[in-house]
């Protein structure tokens, strides 16, 4: 199984004797090996193996930083390989039954004159198992592209129906990152670069339907973009997506839209997917859909917040409880929502206590809950929910029963990463 997987997923070449005690399952370590090329013309980007050189292909395990260096014989006259690095001693991750540890590993390099790649590499598994005889040697085959500083593709993205072009359709996009299986590689064998600029590109297709990215993007990620129309185009609500790889795809890219389902709501991205992000004191849970989102009537009373400040410092200065919820005054004591006018997008703000968060209380986090909404003029049986829908039937929250009577309505699901979390980590 082990085989069929690594070959399956990054074509890694095996070689070694296998042992199954224990020692040897500890101490087992594998080897990248790649090429160094240009992003904009696929020349190798020879490497010297000098220390003093500023061009390095390198990565941070266990906190020591490990330099690769130039593979043997790459500087042959017969067979030249410029460009090959390799770097020995990487750790492998071990499976224990269904469980899984996993070594993430930060890979640099930079190059005189080219932008410095950032990306990571997730250690290779090894399955623990008497019945297996594990490989001692394994080579991971993975290579870098770098693109001259300044480097820069204006995307332009045709958004069509029915090979008709539609104007005013609002475009986001972001940088997949974490989404993708670390193990993989993207378009012949590149790692991808990780997202170093945090942006997140939001455009419109112009009357043509002819949206232009003229924002700077990360040379050699993988982009996803959502696209969604606030109004209906030839009566139907509209969506699409795609996804291309930043200063490697061609500039002209069609984004095809389809029909939505009439009642399909989805969430296209959140603010919190990555749960390791921090939003800072005043962190808000942002929320883009498929198509315009109303909040139901008269439930503000069952927007909810609730705080987890742990005195991780130890120095007992605790944050305040959030405001006490008031019954029945169709308000919320604890929650600022807010949809934008074009009704895509929505903002879950809580209202803090006093004192406020301790910024040195790592692992504070806020989790909304109580939050109905449904697709803009829908019927009571197309209600979602953002968060528990515990406080229906409160006294708090008595309109809440009525659209929740079971109290299981369908949350709402993110394309991205499943049902959308409705927690916020603050620091």
């Amino acid at each position: 199984m082990q085989k069929r997987f690594l070959a399956a997923v990054l074509g890694v070449a095996l070689s070694g004797a296998g042992c199954s005690n224990e020692s040897n399952r500890e101490n087992q370590t594998y080897r990248w090996i790649g090429f160094l090329v240009d992003g904009t013309t696929a020349t190798p980007l020879a490497l010297e193996d000098d220390k003093k050189s500023p061009n390095r292909v390198f990565a941070i395990v266990e906190g020591e930083v490990r330099y690769a260096r130039p593979c043997e014989g790459s500087d042959n006259e017969v067979i030249p390989l410029p460009g090959c690095f390799m770097l020995d001693d990487l750790p492998v991750s071990t499976i224990f039954g269904t469980g899984q540890t996993v070594n993430q590993i930060p890979v640099f390099a930079q190059y005189n004159g080219y932008e410095r790649f950032q990306g990571r590499l997730t250690g290779l598994s090894s399955v623990r198992t008497d019945n297996v005889t594990e490989i001692q040697d394994m080579q991971l085959y993975a290579n870098i592209r770098l693109f001259p500083k300044n480097y820069q593709v204006a995307y332009r993205l045709r958004t069509t129906y029915n090979n008709r072009p539609v104007p005013d359709v609002r475009v986001v996009c972001q940088v997949r990152g974490g989404l993708n299986n670390e193990f993989s590689t993207i378009g012949s064998g590149f790692l991808a670069a990780e997202d170093t600029l945090g942006g997140v590109v939001d455009v419109r297709s112009d009357a043509s339907g002819l949206a232009t990215i003229t924002t700077p993007l990360v040379n050699g990620a993988s982009y996803r973009c959502y696209a969604n129309r606030a109004e209906q185009f030839e009566g139907h609500v509209v969506q699409g997506s795609l996804d291309f790889v930043a200063g490697v795809s061609g500039a002209e890219q069609t984004l095809t839209l389809e029909a939505a389902p009439n009642a399909a709501l989805y969430a296209t991205s959140s603010n919190n997917e990555d749960p390791a992000v921090t939003l800072g004191p005043n962190g808000t849970l942002t929320v883009t859909f498929n198509r315009p989102i109303e909040l139901i009537p008269g439930t503000a009373d069952c927007h909810f917040a609730s705080l987890s400040a742990p005195d991780t410092n130890g120095d007992t200065n605790a944050a305040g409880p959030l405001p006490t919820t008031v019954s029945g005054n169709d308000l919320s004591e604890q929650v600022n929502a807010t949809v934008s006018g074009d009704g895509l997008t929505l903002t879950l703000a809580f209202k803090p206590g006093s004192p406020g968060v301790n910024p040195n209380d790592l692992g504070s986090t806020v989790t909304f809950s109580g939050i109905f909404l449904r697709p803009v003029g829908a019927q009571q049986a197309n209600v979602y929910r953002i968060g528990s829908a515990t406080g229906a039937g409160t006294p708090a929250c008595s309109l809440g029963t009525a659209y929740n009577p079971t109290g299981i309505l369908p949350e709402v699901v993110n394309v991205r990463s499943a049902v959308v979390s409705s927690t916020i980590r603050l620091y």
